[in-house]
């Protein structure tokens, strides 16, 4: 019995090295103040945004909404003077440094939303991130929904 009781001790001490490593190169990202645009009756697209703080180099690849068809990731840029809006396939988040998606630059669409989102709503997003290692992993936050004067 006294064997036994060393052996799962043993067990859990290598599995402690071996899986502590493991967990502490998931690198981590702050998600702030996400928040969505509020829609009328009738509109199937809705703007998101937020900001992100990354312990590592990575990049935002993806959004996802289950209020929503799908997402995709944008930019308003000007070019020749007219403010145009570009899909784009990811953003980098440099390691430390703030990258904020707000009204008029980065941000995120979502498409074929499901019903008004009125202001007060909580709408769950689902961003996915790669690593520099090639590695991805998700991160879902809950955003509530705002309703914003025009810009």
């Amino acid at each position: 019995m006294r064997q036994l009781t060393c052996s799962r001790a043993g067990l859990l001490g290598i599995l402690g090295l071996v899986v502590s490593p493991v967990l502490a190169a998931q690198p981590s990202v702050e998600i702030r103040d996400p928040w969505v645009r509020a829609t009328v009756p009738g509109q199937e697209v809705a703007a998101a945004y937020a900001e992100f703080v990354a312990s590592r180099p990575l990049r935002l690849t993806a959004i996802s909404s289950p209020l929503a068809r799908s997402g995709a990731l944008h930019e308003m840029k000007e070019e020749g003077g007219v403010m145009r809006m570009r899909n784009r396939r990811d953003f980098a988040l440099p390691a430390g440094r703030s990258v904020k998606l707000a009204p008029g630059g980065l941000h995120i669409m979502l498409f074929g939303v499901s019903g008004p989102l009125e202001a007060g709503r909580q709408v769950p997003l689902r961003f996915e991130f790669r690593g520099s290692d090639g590695r991805t992993f998700s991160r879902t936050v809950e955003a509530t929904v705002r309703a914003v004067e025009s810009d």
